[in-house]
């Protein structure tokens, strides 16, 4: 299967695997060309080391979302999340949801 018949047939496509072996670029191509077939997508990563960015030469700043410019009218969106501040967000909002959780560890 090529990689336009995965854009075409997948809702959500998800990159993983080792350090180094290439994510972010992969990441950053499929959005490209999903942008580029009209797709509606975003590119998000939670590597610390703003390689995103790198990639696709922009500034990012944690948590918000950058519009990426790939031709008239084609875009995609790329975030970079804050791990902890999103999930620090995540614990507090579901808090009261789950009663007998009274202490979350942390390092």
């Amino acid at each position: 299967m090529d990689i336009s018949s995965i854009i075409k047939n997948k809702e959500i496509v998800v990159a993983v695997g080792s350090g180094g072996v290439g994510k972010t670029t992969l990441s950053a191509s499929i959005a490209y060309k999903a942008a580029m077939m009209g797709k509606r997508c975003v590119v998000c990563t939670i590597d610390p080391a703003k390689r995103l960015a790198d990639v696709l030469n922009i500034r990012m700043k944690p948590n918000q979302i950058s519009k990426v410019q790939v031709g008239d009218n084609c875009y995609f969106s790329a975030m970079m999340l804050d791990n902890k501040k999103t999930f620090d967000h995540l614990i507090s909002n579901f808090w009261v949801l789950n009663p007998p959780l009274q202490r979350v560890p942390s390092r």
